[in-house]
């Protein structure tokens, strides 16, 4: 989605274009008791900085696998506040917190900065942490879960099968 399409509450977080690695996204979400961006972009400049801040800073950042952990510290640093993600790929990480920034979580977590507005549940999927974000009856998903179009006979027969 650009931008002009996204449901209120909802912004594209990054005001760059810079595409790195496997091309992540950020997705801002402005909920009533404060800002969670989920995941998290490797590329912060000065134009995001003042963008996030103009609405509000950032009360949580929250990642759904090792994909986006680039540089989250960096960003929990600027916006002085807390990443969530899953204990079960703490091995993926390849920098020392030394900050004390990161919350390890595993199963469901509300977000506390929040209040609990917003939870993150681990699914498992490419990662054993992989998450998802429910927020404001929207599931936030990553790469987590895909959506394919199927034929409706394949989906006959696999309704049959199971």
């Amino acid at each position: 989605m650009s931008p002009p399409e996204l449901p209120p509450g909802l912004a594209d977080s990054s005001t760059t274009r810079k595409q790195l690695g496997i091309g992540q996204r950020a997705i801002l979400l402005q909920t009533s008791r404060g800002n969670i961006l989920w995941d998290c972009v490797a590329f912060l400049n000065p134009d995001t900085i003042e963008f996030i801040k103009g609405k509000g800073g950032l009360k949580a950042i929250v990642i759904s696998h090792p994909h986006f952990y680039t540089t989250h510290l960096e960003w929990a640093s600027v916006f002085e506040c807390p990443v969530y993600m899953c204990g079960d790929d703490e091995m993926w990480l390849n920098r020392k917190d030394q900050n004390d920034v990161r919350r390890f979580v595993r199963g469901v977590i509300p977000i506390e900065e929040i209040e609990g507005e917003a939870k993150m549940i681990q699914c498992g999927g490419h990662f054993e942490g992989s998450s998802v974000l429910w927020w404001d009856r929207k599931l936030f998903i990553a790469d987590t879960f895909m959506s394919v179009p199927v034929s409706p006979v394949l989906f006959f027969l696999l309704c049959y099968w199971s």
